[in-house]
């Protein structure tokens, strides 16, 4: 008889013993325990249930980016990766999440929950979702931009709420690589104009016969820049109706009349005086500019400024960056170079690699050298710089005009160290050929023609 069964009929007699005997008897002692019973109760209960493990507050979730950087994305990928119910769990992470677009150091734009352009989501298993970000719809300006993506979402760990992509994107500008003057007789004539908001001067350059150089300059320089490019829609100096040179001294005699039009303002009339002097020093042969108004030489005119400075040539080291307008080009302008790290070649490799200038403001500025891009090393020889560069996948996409505004930009800073006339690129050691479509083997030497005028 089965142990279960035994329990039973023993049960069954003592309750009938306990209701058909007189109640003044003396009750019988029965030592037994119902531990058989309650064992196979416990045994035939049904276990609790085991939930699959799911996203609970203690980080069981996971957010990644597949590409840390990205050229021109139409949409940007966070892969949401956990177990249970991952698909809510990815709505959940989606809709507390937070994007910060940051341009260098300047925080761009902040958008929350909804705000952020999502598409659709994509199960990819039962454990794995893809959020989509349409990048095109963020409206960038060209640049450089970093993507920070962070929830406050419990399905993740609190130190791993947050991904990040770099992302480059030149909004459909045009790039028109520098060029050589290489036709006999040829020289260039490179002025400066500033920019639509007052805050860069901007070289254009065009090759010109070599004759009166001095005065093609003088002349361009009271005239507007072409449409279309960003620049201020008007001459970027004044008239200099006379110009006398001599011994490296080019003498600037204007007028009060002409000065008028540029004393609206100290930013203003400091452009125009610097317009004038950056194009002028362009030119090999002028190393110190003075000027005079009506035929003296003489002191505050412009706004304050103390015309009777003798300009001398500045070899500061300059750093070429790319400028943000509102044209359809992406341009080249030149900042100064402030020593702050050991060498000057640090401070320049430090601006064409961050785009942060001290002098002036830098919203504007675009770094040429993209987030995928290392330099490995940096060893002079003679007046010949080797560059030694990384590149983790494509530079620019693939593309070529980008690729040479990247080279002409670090090209034209290094050699504006003292004592570097040219700059020889190696990629890994090895010489740089058919990269983007160039071919660097040979020793890059500054070019003429920055801008160049079509």
């Amino acid at each position: 008889m089965s142990k279960f069964l035994f329990n039973f009929v023993l049960l069954t007699v003592m309750f009938f013993t306990l209701t058909t005997m007189p109640v003044n008897k003396k009750i019988l002692d029965f030592n037994f325990t119902f531990e058989g019973f309650t064992e196979w109760e416990q045994n035939n209960q049904p276990e609790d249930e085991q939930p699959e493990i799911a996203a609970d507050g203690l980080g069981d979730t996971s957010i990644t980016i597949g590409t840390p950087y990205l050229f021109q994305p139409e949409t940007l990928v966070i892969l949401v990766e956990g177990t249970g119910e991952v698909v809510e769990t990815a709505a959940a992470i989606r809709d507390q999440m937070t994007l910060t677009v940051s341009d260098k150091d300047r925080q761009v734009k902040t958008l929350t929950g909804a705000q952020i352009p999502f598409g659709e989501d994509r199960l990819i298993d039962k454990t794995k979702v893809e959020l989509t970000v349409d990048v095109a719809s963020l409206g960038l300006e060209a640049g450089h931009y970093r993507l920070d993506f962070s929830t406050a979402s419990t399905h993740l760990a609190a130190d791993a709420n947050t991904v990040s992509a770099e992302v480059s994107t030149f909004a459909g500008k045009r790039y028109v690589p520098a060029k050589q003057v290489s036709q006999n007789g040829y020289v260039s004539i490179q002025t400066y104009y500033p920019d639509d908001k007052l805050m860069h001067l901007i070289p254009l350059s065009q090759a010109t016969v070599n004759d009166k150089v001095l005065r093609k300059t003088a002349n361009a320089l009271a005239a507007p820049p072409p449409a279309g490019l960003g620049l201020l829609n008007e001459a970027p100096a004044f008239r200099v109706p006379n110009i006398q040179y001599a011994q490296g001294l080019a003498n600037m005699y204007t007028r009060s009349a002409d000065l008028a039009p540029f004393s609206t303002g100290s930013t203003r009339s400091m452009m125009a005086v610097d317009a004038i002097r950056y194009s002028l020093f362009n030119i090999d042969y002028v190393q110190k500019i003075k000027f005079f108004v009506d035929g003296k030489s003489t002191g505050a005119f412009l706004h304050g400024m103390d015309l009777e400075t003798v300009y001398e040539r500045d070899n500061t080291p300059t750093a070429w960056l790319g400028v943000r307008t509102g044209g359809e080009r992406l341009l080249l302008g030149l900042v100064k170079v402030y020593p702050t790290l050991s060498t000057p070649l640090e401070d320049v490799m430090a601006l064409l690699k961050s785009g942060i200038a001290q002098e002036g403001n830098s919203d504007a500025l675009i770094a040429p050298i993209p987030a995928n891009v290392t330099v490995v090393s940096t060893t002079q020889e003679g007046t010949t710089l080797k560059v030694d560069l990384g590149i983790e996948g494509a530079l620019y996409g693939g593309d070529q005009a980008l690729a040479a505004f990247m080279f002409d930009a670090m090209t034209q800073s290094l050699t504006s160290i003292p004592g570097v006339d040219g700059v020889l690129y190696t990629l890994g050691g090895a010489p740089v050929t058919g990269l983007n479509g160039l071919n660097l083997t040979e020793i890059q030497r500054p070019k003429a023609l920055i801008n160049p005028l079509e």
